[in-house]
């Protein structure tokens, strides 16, 4: 700092970096004028500081005095008042109209604000441009991720980053307008969790005055996943695929006879999700993963997820199912065609069209070789049909009503589009209403599919269930269909997996046998070039429990 006592208002440097002190008595102060044009000189943010100081009576001159005090003492004393009197009467400069000083607005005192009478004297502090107040505004405000609101403007000290529930972190960089203010922090990165706030705080402190705060609310979008993966205790008893027609998200556990307890533990994808689970067995529900059955008992398993955003959710259906002893099931009916039993079975003669199929139904295309039983169709021409083919049922003289109906067949063989095989039961004379239920049937177009079907009727109107299985392993092997149906429900089986159950519109009459390979139909369309001719359902066996 340097300390100059001039003996007049023009030996004061008005150098911008240096702190220029004068004491003034009324020798050089009488004219207003004067002090006023050197404070004036001063301007840029350099502060004026006027004190009254009633010496009265002294009688000394500036180098007496400078002689008497010490230049250490002096700058003491300066200081002093400085601190001690901050807050005086100030005047913006040019203004004439009083207030109150503060250290964060740079102001000009004119000399016209002291009338320093003979005697007196007065001291005039001008600082250097460090001392006077800065800004404390940012300049900038920018994010690496997100979106910020509102559009950044210095004068706005609030805002929001919104990110998606894909982002979990955001750089958040600021600086000052006044490059001599500290911004704190400059630069910070902020990690999130799904659904997380936090707020942010950018601090800007000024060379002087009063510290600016900056806040911005950061929020992660809350998580959209629902999803879980199924697996079961103990894991030799799988989750398997369950395909209702046109539904997703459905599965089905076999326990065999010998075990009643299974758990369902659903691991989510996303650890902010919430999964509950019911298992209702007899139409009790409780809130459990853990299913204990009985012989020949089924559980339904209902398994709920919910994203952390309380909308997306998935549900999981399992049905688990407890096989019955074989001891349990009783053969009431059978055949493995060693030969053909014409006392259990009719062969049809019959110009079908239904379905608009496109095959004559005749005996000699219902033939047993090698203890199997084949229904063959043949690219020939008869009675106004292109194709022959085979059809044998138990009308007349088998029928039952509830039971397990168990048979093993191969589909016809590959290059197959156009076929139509069916074993099915139908509704026996005097039942109530329309009745048909397919173990199993299969169309050339989807080879790798097999459905399974419930057709009733309602009113003036037949409608159905359906359920599939796809892709069967080896379509073209021997595979075991089978049918459970009970009072309640009708549940289908291909190799003992369970793929399909309803309880809608369960038949309540006796149904007899039919097994058929139709050719073309609505559904599946007609042959084409790659159709293999002749070809066959071949049917191993047969069986019916009760």
């Amino acid at each position: 700092m340097t300390l100059v006592i001039p003996g007049s208002y023009n030996r004061c440097t008005g150098n911008l970096n240096d702190t220029c002190v004068s004491f003034l008595t009324s020798d050089n102060i009488r004219n207003k004028k004067a002090l006023h044009g050197q404070i004036n000189k001063n301007r840029g943010g350099i502060a004026a500081f006027v004190w009254d100081l009633p010496i009265k009576g002294a009688k000394f001159k500036e180098m007496n005095f400078m002689k008497k005090v010490s230049t250490r003492t002096l700058a003491a004393f300066v200081f002093m008042l400085f601190f001690l009197f901050g807050n005086c009467t100030a005047y913006a400069a040019g203004d004439g109209s009083a207030s109150s000083a503060d250290a964060s607005d740079p102001v000009f005192l004119e000399s016209s604000a002291y009338d320093l009478g003979q005697g007196d004297a007065g001291l005039y502090l001008a600082g250097p441009s460090s001392w006077q107040a800065t800004s404390s505004k940012l300049k900038s405000l920018t994010i690496s991720a997100g979106t910020l609101s509102p559009a950044f403007n210095p004068n706005k000290t609030s805002y929001t980053v919104k990110l998606d529930e894909k982002t979990s972190s955001v750089t958040i960089k600021a600086s000052a307008a006044d490059k001599k203010a500290k911004v704190t922090p400059s630069s910070k990165k902020y990690n999130l969790k799904h659904g997380q706030k936090i707020t942010a705080s950018i601090k800007v402190k000024p060379k002087s005055g009063k510290t600016k705060t900056y806040t911005v609310t950061i929020i992660r979008a809350k998580s959209t996943i629902a999803s879980c993966t199924l697996t079961t205790s103990p894991s030799k008893y799988p989750i398997q695929k369950y395909y209702p027609e046109a539904q997703s998200g459905y599965f089905s556990v076999m326990l065999p006879s010998d075990v009643s307890t299974v758990t369902i533990n659903a691991k989510k994808s996303n650890a902010y999700a919430k999964v509950s689970t019911k298992v209702t067995i007899n139409g009790v529900a409780k809130t459990t993963n853990k299913v204990v059955l009985n012989n020949g008992q089924m559980a339904f398993v209902k398994i709920t997820s919910t994203a952390q955003d309380g909308i997306n959710k998935k549900v999981y259906n399992v049905v688990v199912y407890r096989l019955k002893k074989a001891t349990d099931w009783k053969l009431v009916w059978s055949d493995d065609f060693g030969s053909l039993n014409l006392s259990k079975w009719n062969r049809a003669t019959q110009k079908d069209g239904s379905n608009g199929t496109l095959q004559y139904y005749r005996p000699e295309n219902v033939t047993v070789s090698g203890g199997s039983l084949n229904l063959t169709a043949k690219k020939e021409s008869y009675d106004g049909k292109d194709y022959t083919s085979g059809l044998v049922d138990t009308k007349g003289k088998y029928s039952f009503k509830y039971g397990k109906v168990e048979a093993r067949l191969k589909l016809p063989a590959a290059n197959n589009f156009g076929f139509f095989p069916a074993v099915w039961l139908w509704q026996s004379v005097g039942g109530n209403g329309y009745y048909e239920t397919d173990i199993m049937e299969f169309i050339g177009k989807y080879p790798n599919r097999v459905y399974a079907c419930n057709h009733f009727e309602t009113g003036s109107s037949v409608k159905h269930t359906f359920g599939l299985i796809d892709p069967i392993p080896n379509p073209d092997q021997f595979h075991t269909y089978t049918l459970e149906w009970t009072k309640d429900m009708l549940k289908w089986y291909i190799d003992d997996k369970l793929y399909y159950y309803t309880t809608q519109n369960v038949p309540q009459d006796n149904m007899y046998i039919i097994m058929n390979l139709a050719v073309g139909g609505v559904w599946g369309g007609p042959p084409n070039s790659n159709t293999k001719f002749p070809n066959s359902l071949v049917i191993d066996y047969i069986k019916v429990y009760q």
